[in-house]
């Protein structure tokens, strides 16, 4: 378990820019419920100078599971153009991936320190394919330390994610009305 131990750092970088991700702890190891037992807190910082900056987040080792797969899906497409998506489930950081055809790779960031936050950090990331089994590999590393705790299906997982949505979706509607 990941209790009691350091954390564990998950970087995409390039050129100087950087987005990390520290995985710390988790918040609810002993939880009945799975859901509860998958989240680990978080701290994201980003680096595009001369801006700097970073903020406390959730997420799931189920997210960290799926933004490894869907890296080894583009390193595996390679040669071909490919666009993916990939956003946390509280919506704090989101990552549009863009594979050109010679295996250029660019990431466009969309990051906000809360999910219905106002302002946000816009900015890309420029590599090539090499990079992409680089980030996989520290994802997997992640996982060893943080493994997946959920039973569910990723059908249900997209369900609960939808549901969490339409909830967040409905706070930042009321937030904006008392403005």
């Amino acid at each position: 378990m990941s209790q009691g131990l350091p954390p564990v750092l998950v970087e995409f970088a390039s050129y100087g820019d950087a987005l990390r991700i520290k995985l710390v702890r988790r918040p609810f190891p002993d939880s009945e419920s799975d859901w509860d037992r998958d989240a680990i807190d978080a701290i994201v910082s980003v680096e595009v100078p001369p801006f700097t900056g970073e903020f406390s987040t959730t997420v799931w080792s189920y997210e960290l599971e799926s933004l490894r797969n869907l890296l080894l899906s583009l390193y595996n497409q390679v040669g071909s153009p490919a666009n993916k998506t990939f956003r946390l489930l509280e919506a704090t950081v989101s990552m549009g991936f863009s594979l050109g055809i010679r295996g250029g790779v660019t990431i466009n960031f969309d990051v906000r320190p809360e999910p219905a936050a106002d302002y946000h950090l816009i900015f890309q990331l420029d590599a090539d394919q090499t990079y992409l089994p680089i980030w996989a590999e520290e994802l997997s590393t992640a996982l060893t330390q943080f493994p997946r705790q959920l039973e569910l299906s990723d059908q249900h997982i997209g369900n609960e994610r939808k549901s969490f949505m339409e909830r967040l979706g409905s706070w930042a509607s009321r937030r904006g009305k008392r403005r």
